[in-house]
């Protein structure tokens, strides 16, 4: 995500989304953001090429892509928080100087 560093601008941004606390990024981003939403679009597709239950697509790949959706969550949120302490760390470094 962040692999040349962040600008103090994305690091704003985390520091505001960090506030919100851990569990509500992964729930928002991860689950909701990008776990019921692939899961909805997959169900779409698998029920247009297999034409089964559009309910019992749409159940079973929520569920799916929900339950993957918190490891997604979570592991952007370490990606987002390793990359703002190197940002905190830049400018402490940077200060001391």
């Amino acid at each position: 995500m962040w692999s040349r560093g962040i600008t103090d601008r994305q690091a704003a941004r985390w520091a505001r989304t960090r506030r919100g606390g851990r569990l509500r990024f992964i729930l928002l981003y991860g689950v909701l953001g990008w776990g019921v939403l692939a899961g909805i679009i997959v169900a779409a597709l698998r029920w247009w090429a297999e034409q089964g239950s559009l309910a019992q697509h749409v159940a079973l790949s929520v569920i799916v892509f929900a339950v993957t959706g918190v490891g997604w969550g979570a592991w952007m949120w370490r990606v987002g928080e390793r990359g703002y302490r190197r940002w905190e760390q830049g400018r402490a470094g940077s200060s001391s100087a």
